[in-house]
């Protein structure tokens, strides 16, 4: 039977775990209600999942690719497809990303719970997980196929633990399934099994070779060949051409460059949270070197931060390195017999630090309400002109084509086809030729993240390519007009007015300077 206090610190995790869970689901939906989220990526990926629950698995409009085979590996979307089932919605993605990752708390309080006696440990790194800055963060932006690989990968920790290997391949082949990348971290994974378990050799080994080969045959040969690439490489290696195309010279100014001290607020960030007691058991860090390591290597700003989703791997592996930390620091003082830290103070001590490690960096850098500086990931700020919004839901019919604003786009992924404006490039790809219906919030111009939607909107209005049936608080629905494919739609004078008002003080009339 268990003691009242392990009893209640259950009870306790899985009131971290709910409260977890309502607060980041009620928080993603009004970023989402306030259109804050964006076609890249939530979009992307409610398409990706919507398109495998109706029998069109990894096809897509918004990447950069058609088949999502040709930019990443993100099967795990086939696995969720039959959510759409019962909720064919963008806000199904945020609810279930929130669940996944706050149910990874559970594996680490489990893990905690057998490797220390004390009862109010396990709430405790609960508490640690769901503090922790770079998964709430990541949890905010969107969702991302990468984000359920932390709680995969917390399964997989607590499992190993356990000697429960058929459990920790499962967990390993699910964490797989989310990235091509993950293949690294699993590989390494390997290792670790081997390194702190002593499992036997050959399944790691398995583990270590298959896992690299899932990342080689993803990255050089299956994207490479499906996106039509001539020089063999995926597509992101161009973040590393200051090193697979560098001279020395350059090489080492980049090493030495701007780059560098951010690289430093990078690990500052990842490891204050858990006052640096990961690095007190190194071997422990292995499954999250590969994602460090690329993090680092990176000269794409937003991969050597933690306001997006290149940490999940690594998540994990720091709470559990920190847990392990603590316990060999606790045997350490043990042994020395230091007479001012009394043995029955020594974890309170190590757990008030790592508490207050966390809480502080929390308040510092949290994903409610905190700056996340030039990634321009927006919470419920305002911007968006939502009555007119909202009222264009309701205008456009639920099958049409849809080409919008980054921002606008994830309201309209439920559908065969739905672009996020210049994403794909420049002039009629790009501006979405041929497609029903464009949605630019001509004053909201926080997510111009591909072109200037006001430009392309007022260019494919004085170009007679579309015809504006909707104009309101700067928000415009343009129709295309440029062939007999669409059926025609009558201009609403209204809008046609204002909208040639606007973009002649705008400055795209013909024959404006």
């Amino acid at each position: 039977m268990k003691s009242p206090v392990i009893r209640r610190g259950t009870l306790l995790v899985i009131a971290l775990i709910l409260l977890y869970i309502l607060v980041f689901s009620v928080f993603t939906i009004g970023r989402y209600a306030r259109y804050n989220a964006t076609g890249w990526d939530l979009g992307i990926f409610t398409q990706l999942t919507w398109n495998a629950s109706q029998g069109r698995p990894l096809q897509n409009t918004l990447a950069e690719h058609d088949t999502m085979l040709a930019i990443h590996a993100p099967y795990i979307t086939v696995i969720l497809a039959p959510l759409m089932w019962l909720w064919a919605d963008p806000r199904l993605m945020l609810i279930a990303q929130s669940v996944i990752l706050g149910l990874g708390a559970w594996p680490i309080a489990r893990l905690a719970g057998r490797t220390f006696r004390e009862g109010w440990i396990p709430p405790l790194f609960a508490a640690l997980w769901v503090l922790y800055p770079a998964l709430g963060w990541m949890n905010r932006w969107d969702f991302h196929e990468i984000a359920p690989a932390a709680t995969f990968f917390a399964f997989a920790f607590d499992a190993a633990d356990r000697r429960a290997w058929r459990e920790t391949d499962i967990w390993l082949i699910l964490a797989l399934l989310c990235k091509e990348e993950i293949g690294l971290n699993v590989a390494f994974f390997g290792l670790y099994m081997w390194l702190r378990y002593d499992r036997p050799r050959l399944p790691c080994l398995m583990w270590l070779f298959s896992g690299t080969a899932w990342f080689v045959i993803h990255a050089f040969v299956v994207f490479p060949n499906l996106r039509g690439a001539d020089n063999g490489l995926p597509i992101h290696a161009n973040r590393y051409n200051w090193l697979i195309h560098g001279t020395p010279r350059g090489i080492w100014d980049y090493l030495t460059g701007p780059d560098l001290g951010r690289k430093l607020g990078y690990l500052f960030k990842i490891l204050a949270p858990l006052a640096f007691v990961p690095l007190i058991v190194p071997p422990v860090l292995l499954p999250a070197l590969p994602t460090i390591g690329l993090n680092l290597l990176s000269s794409y700003g937003q991969q050597f931060n933690i306001y997006m989703h290149y940490q999940a791997p690594v998540i994990p592996t720091l709470i559990v390195a920190a847990m392990f930390g603590a316990a060999n620091l606790r045997d350490r003082i043990q042994r020395r017999s230091w007479r001012f830290v009394p043995k029955t103070r020594i974890m309170p001590v190590i757990g008030g630090v790592l508490l207050l490690a966390s809480l502080g960096m929390w308040l510092a850098i949290n994903p409610l309400w905190g700056d996340p500086g030039d990634s321009a990931i927006f919470g419920w700020d305002s911007g968006a002109h939502l009555n007119a919004l909202r009222e264009v839901e309701d205008l456009i019919p639920p099958d049409a084509c849809v080409v919008a604003d980054n921002n606008i786009e994830p309201v309209y992924s439920v559908r065969r086809e739905t672009y996020v404006l210049g994403a794909r490039g420049t002039g009629p790809v790009g501006d979405g030729d041929g497609c029903a219906y464009m949605i630019v919030d001509l004053g909201d111009n926080r997510h111009d993240d591909f072109t200037i939607g006001e430009e392309v909107a007022c260019f494919q209005f004085w170009s007679g390519k579309r015809t504006p049936i909707y104009f309101r608080d700067t928000v415009v629905v343009l129709h295309w007009e440029g062939d007999s494919t669409v059926p025609p739609v009558s201009a609403d004078p209204d809008a046609w007015q204002q909208m040639s008002d606007y973009c002649a003080a705008y400055g795209a009339a013909p024959g404006a300077d």
